[in-house]
């Protein structure tokens, strides 16, 4: 399964715990998370790193998934970039070392666009609460509940002894897949 990148281990059992130092924030912007610049490279960056800077981005963290024993929260919170801390267009994941971290934050983005367009109620328009036991939005208005949507992909390779085919966008994405 793709989720399983030995030695690492993706959980995606929800959890209601605080985030450790060594715990990763995501804190998108739009189309760019914010990153932080390590030894000349960039990566999504811890909470022990982030908390003291932005303490309004740690206060209400969402727990995502974790890897192995290190868990992914995101915040919310929009927050201004500082010099140790950008914010980079999230194509950034599909070139990111190590592999098992740029998955986390290419999953993690797509949880928070769950989120983000999960904040008003699609039957009363009224705002939707978080809840506590598991990964879903409730309305208190009306009791309607949703879900993050699973999306089931196929990929198929068609290959000729050691020849694998290609395809290439006309326009748009510039390499193959």
């Amino acid at each position: 399964m793709f989720q399983d990148f030995e030695p690492h281990v993706y959980c995606n059992e929800f959890i209601d715990k605080k985030a450790s130092e060594t715990d990763y924030v995501l804190i998108l912007n739009n189309n760019t998370i914010l990153l932080e610049y390590i030894n000349c490279d960039w990566s999504i960056p811890q909470y022990g790193a982030i908390a003291p800077d932005f303490i309004k981005a740690v206060k209400d963290l969402i727990y995502l998934f974790s890897i192995d024993e290190t868990a992914f929260y995101l915040s919310l919170c929009d927050i201004t970039e500082s010099d140790k801390f950008k914010y980079q267009d999230v194509y950034i994941f599909r070139d990111m070392k190590p592999f098992w971290l740029a998955f986390a934050g290419a999953t993690a983005y797509h949880l928070a666009l769950w989120y983000d367009g999960h904040r008003f109620c699609g039957k009363c328009a009224g705002p939707l609460l978080r809840k506590t036991d598991e990964r879903a939005v409730f309305c208190p208005n009306c009791g309607s509940v949703e879900y993050p949507k699973i999306s089931p992909v196929v990929i198929i390779g068609i290959i000729d002894g050691e020849r694998i085919l290609l395809a290439k966008n006309r326009t748009g994405y510039k390499k193959y897949a």
